[in-house]
């Protein structure tokens, strides 16, 4: 019996690797799972960014202040992307809801402009 034991125990130590060299390998999974999250953390980052800075382009013409369309996952699309007209929609419904919120539009006749005939006031009255 003995020497079925001393087979076994051969043959488990053969498959074993040593213990340095485990080590070594959880020491470097460890980096990599530490690189990852560095990664994704940085990269949830700039998708948040990239988010903001193009909803913000998307209501350029239609919101006073982009940051009045709070932001939601609904704005995205089945790829991941922001969906343009979603975010178009939801700043068009902000700015009829909320006429304060919304961009002048229009020309509102004041300020400096350049006009080919001189300004007369004694004309204007007459009309």
């Amino acid at each position: 019996m003995s020497e079925e034991n001393t087979t076994v125990e051969e043959t488990e130590s053969s498959d074993m690797f040593p213990r340095s060299y485990v080590e070594e390998l959880r020491a470097e999974a460890k980096a990599n799972r530490e690189a990852l999250a560095d990664a994704q953390s940085r990269l949830d980052a700039v998708l948040s960014d990239y988010q903001r800075v193009y909803a913000s382009f998307i209501t350029q013409d239609i919101l006073q202040d982009a940051k009045a369309l709070e932001w939601s996952d609904d704005f995205m699309a089945e790829d991941g992307l922001v969906d343009a007209d979603k975010v178009k929609e939801a700043a068009e419904t902000l700015a009829h809801d909320r006429p304060f919120l919304a961009k002048a539009r229009g020309d509102a006749a004041q300020g400096y402009t350049e006009t080919e005939q001189p300004f007369d006031l004694v004309s204007l009255m007459r009309s």
